[in-house]
């Protein structure tokens, strides 16, 4: 005679996926990394820098940009930026 384990406290729970398919993973496919830069440079070098990120193929979000002003025309920036990728 069979017993049917399934109630048992303790036992593990086993699920096995239909054949031909693979079984699914639980975990979170998007990894990410966060990313700090300081910069100096002019405001043009900034948007072309902000430029080249919105074209990128990686999808990055800008988190935080901090410019520390100048009489020069010559930026500091502080930026934090956020890149993604598949698992």
């Amino acid at each position: 005679m069979l017993k049917d384990d399934s109630n048992v406290a303790g036992s593990a729970a086993k699920t096995f996926a239909p054949a031909g398919t693979l079984p699914v993973s639980r975990a979170n496919p998007i990894g990410s990394v966060d990313l700090s830069l300081s910069a100096i440079g002019t405001y043009s070098s900034l948007q072309a820098f902000l430029v080249g990120i919105e074209n990128s193929a990686r999808l990055i979000d800008v988190r935080d940009i901090v410019v520390k002003g100048s009489d020069t025309g010559v930026y500091t920036y502080q930026m934090t930026l956020r890149l993604y990728w598949l698992r």
